[in-house]
């Protein structure tokens, strides 16, 4: 009973999320940039935070994360790439 109820659950909020993720782009967010990763974690974060409604959440919080800085003897050809990205 306990994992049916845990998977019902899940199913609800798989389809909140969807109705989250399937509204209009959030006004004056241009878009994730291809090929970026943190460009298109941010992307999702601006869609939640869009449908916050939705999801009944009154204070979200949001973790996005971009590696590749721990690059040592790379560092003068990396890292300037790397700033560009974020």
């Amino acid at each position: 009973r306990e994992q049916n109820r845990i998977t019902e659950r899940s199913d609800r909020a798989r389809a909140v999320m969807q109705g989250v993720m399937s509204q209009a782009m959030p006004t004056g967010f241009t878009g994730a940039i291809t090929g970026n990763g943190l460009s298109q974690q941010l992307l999702t974060v601006a869609r939640i935070i869009n449908g916050r409604g939705l999801i009944g959440a009154r204070r979200q919080v949001f973790f996005v994360q971009m590696g590749g800085f721990d690059n040592h003897d790379f560092l003068n050809s990396a890292h300037g790439n790397l700033m560009r990205q974020l």
